[in-house]
């Protein structure tokens, strides 16, 4: 299952695609049968998150949240405008970077991390197999994203 929420009204984001993209990533990290949570947000929202469980007071791209419960993932507050942003300074198309996002915290909450060399580089390989898989299927057309894909 896939619970989405988009309280944020600022940035159009095709919430059909976005649903088939976290359903592929699921699939290529083998966790299809598991809960997910989405909830794209603005910037208050994510800076107020971001402060109260980083205690840093600015918004972000994401925030993932583990759960402790069998077959749920557990929830990403997605910040679109900080990411639009970050995709207009690339000059790239939202659509190119909201992928990343997704492929980075669906690693994160199926429990990759990238705090040791060994780890950072199987998550990247996961990424790697998930961004391609969305290629395949047509659903990332990441296009100058280099720089930005460094960045996760």
């Amino acid at each position: 299952m896939i619970k989405i929420r988009n309280t944020q009204r600022k940035i159009p984001v095709d919430l059909d695609v976005f649903r088939k993209q976290v359903g592929a990533v699921k699939r290529t990290l083998g966790r299809e049968k598991y809960c997910v949570g989405y909830w794209l947000a603005s910037d208050r929202t994510l800076q107020r998150f971001n402060k109260e469980y980083r205690g840093i007071n600015q918004p972000t791209d994401a925030l993932s949240f583990r759960a402790d419960i069998p077959y749920d993932l557990g929830d990403v507050l997605i910040g679109v405008q900080y990411i639009a942003r970050r995709a207009e300074h690339y000059r790239v198309p939202l659509s190119h970077v909201l992928p990343l996002v997704v492929v980075h915290s669906l690693c994160h909450l199926a429990g990759h991390d990238h705090d040791h060399a060994a780890s950072e580089e199987r998550m990247h390989e996961a990424e790697g197999q998930a961004l391609a898989n969305l290629k395949e299927l047509g659903l990332f057309h990441g296009e100058g994203i280099e720089d930005i894909y460094s960045s996760y």
